[in-house]
């Protein structure tokens, strides 16, 4: 991406500054793949169907260093002491080469199988993907996405951008049919009673024209309102328990009794300082608690409570992997691992990450090395799986900016060593 493309000023300069330093992951579920880190916003809006100009050039790792993915995982488990046996392979050129904030990137799948991928680079353009290895279309120029899901005729899409009626920033939400184009008249803001949402956070629609969200409503000469909002066309609910609280979403939907989320905030345990903790709620009148643990994911229709450690916590006791861990976040890979006899996760430490594999008779965590600083997402592409072969979406991480990607596309895993069966 060329930064002529872009019109920057001094002002939309500094809030490309700031997002950048705001980039970091955010621990995720399912839908989304991965939480939303704003950088810069404005309310001018390019045609869905605009591309961006320029080629990528595609330079693997094996050219750059002499070794295929799998060589450095194997080098990258020795040197921390695990184990690995994936043979993984980058597959054509890249998505994206470069500067993709990685935990605004998630995708949906559509009523007919096809999926859409979206995210925001670092200079805040908002990206759609809707034919996966050609160009994206650019959605906003100066925005970050929020949040997106899939609907019986195709997808909607929320992003923050500048408010231009009120000097602040907005959710923006746009509605798209499954030809990727946008429809008219379905456009809104999501800014009912002065709402504006938090930098850096992600929302969850519940309806056509209602969403979840964390943010602030002003209250004259009071302090104003902060924390979780149901947000309608013409209807504001605060959940008052959240006032005070540091809790941003880290993904959501509707279960079978009504809206779930996930809240990442600041834990206080007994004979334990505060640390950062999952908390799953229910959504009523008020926030009803499901669960809480240092990560909590949904895997399929129940939560998955994992500790910082990599141990799977159950009420009859809790299953370690051989080694422990420092994990930063923790994420589904089901689609990847494909296993009926178990669930699988991304564990991701500072500088390493894994495959999980959780049998569901209750054994201990299997852990294998991914290539170092690889990320991989739960989505494969169902056309190219042969045997154990999976074709999954992944990026590499930027060295110098842990919360960028630099390069975005399929790898192909070999997970015949795992002896899965499906």
């Amino acid at each position: 991406m060329r930064v002529s493309e872009l019109k920057v000023n001094g002002v939309w300069a500094a809030w490309v500054w700031l997002g950048l330093l705001g980039c970091g992951t955010v621990p995720d579920s399912g839908t989304s793949g991965i939480a939303a880190i704003p950088d810069v916003m404005s309310q001018s809006v390019q045609s869905p169907g605009s591309e961006r100009s320029g080629s990528i050039a595609a330079i693997s790792e094996e050219e750059k260093t002499g070794q295929t993915a799998s060589e450095q995982a194997h080098d990258g488990a020795q040197d921390i002491g695990g184990q690995t046996c994936m043979d993984i392979q980058w597959i054509g050129e890249p998505w994206e080469n470069g500067d993709i904030v990685l935990s605004s990137l998630t995708h949906v799948v559509l009523k007919d199988g096809h999926f859409v991928v979206a995210a925001h680079d670092a200079l805040g353009q908002v990206l759609i993907w809707p034919d996966p290895g050609k160009s994206p279309m650019v959605v906003s120029p100066h925005g970050q996405l929020a949040c997106m899901e899939a609907y019986e005729d195709g997808y909607r899409v929320a992003t923050i951008a500048r408010d231009a009626s009120n000097s602040g920033y907005a959710l923006e939400v746009r509605t798209y049919d499954r030809e990727n184009r946008e429809l008219d008249g379905e456009m809104w803001k999501a800014a009912t009673r002065g709402f504006e949402p938090d930098a850096s956070s992600r929302c969850v629609f519940l309806s056509r024209r209602e969403i979840l969200a964390t943010g602030t409503r002003p209250r004259g000469d009071s302090a104003p309102y902060h924390g979780l909002f149901k947000i309608a066309s013409r209807a504001l609910t605060f959940y008052d328990e959240t006032r005070g609280q540091t809790a941003s979403i880290v993904s959501g939907g509707l279960g079978p009794e009504g809206p779930e989320l996930v809240l990442r905030q600041v834990c206080r345990r007994e004979s334990n300082s505060p640390k950062w903790c999952h908390r799953a709620v229910r959504v009523n009148s008020s926030l009803d608690d499901v669960v809480n643990g240092d990560f909590v994911v949904k895997s399929e229709n129940a939560y998955v409570v994992i500790g910082a450690d990599g141990c799977l916590e159950r009420p009859q006791g809790t299953a370690c992997p051989d080694r422990p861990l420092a994990l930063e976040s923790v994420e589904p890979l089901q689609s990847v691992c494909g296993d009926a006899q178990a669930s699988c996760f991304l564990y991701r430490e500072k500088t390493a990450s894994w495959l999980a594999r959780i049998p569901h008779d209750g054994g201990k965590p299997q852990v294998w090395a991914f290539a170092p600083g690889l990320v991989v997402f739960d989505l494969t592409d169902p056309s190219s799986e042969r045997g154990n072969r999976v074709r999954s979406l992944a990026a590499e991480i930027d060295e110098t900016r842990p919360g960028v990607a630099r390069k975005l596309g399929w790898i192909e895993i070999d997970l015949s060593c795992l002896e899965i069966h499906p």
